[in-house]
């Protein structure tokens, strides 16, 4: 099964209710755009955002998710060494909480892909 980026935008909306009007789809549209380079670039693999494999439904859901919740509740989400991570000056309590949770399940969704490992090469020392 095959979906495009408009399919994971109402994905996020399912998640995330009563989402401000200045949030429109092509604000959210974006948030996905921004969580499939992210997932392109921890994993060294493309994504077609005309034609999304069911693999990366959950990561680019979950990441998406915790962006546009972040922004929305003032929540700052950042990206470190390939993990999202929260800024812990900022106090979690109650509806921030689903920020938390998307956070967590986009970490574990990157971790279930797997990371692109780079490495160099050298000639040998004669």
């Amino acid at each position: 099964m095959a979906t495009d980026k408009w399919n994971i935008v109402t994905r996020v909306g399912n998640r995330i209710k009563d989402l401000p009007s200045a949030l429109g789809s092509e604000v959210l549209v974006e948030y996905v755009e921004d969580a499939a380079l992210h997932v392109e670039q921890y994993t060294g693999q493309s994504i077609s955002l005309t034609n999304i494999g069911s693999k990366f439904f959950p990561v680019l859901t979950n990441l998406s998710a915790a962006m546009v919740a972040g922004y929305e509740l003032g929540v700052g989400v950042s990206y470190t060494a390939g993990r999202l991570s929260i800024d812990k000056r900022t106090e979690l309590d109650g509806n921030q909480r689903k920020v938390e949770f998307f956070v967590s399940m986009a970490n574990g969704n990157l971790n279930s892909l797997g990371r692109k490992l780079e490495h160099d090469t050298t000639e040998p020392l004669h």
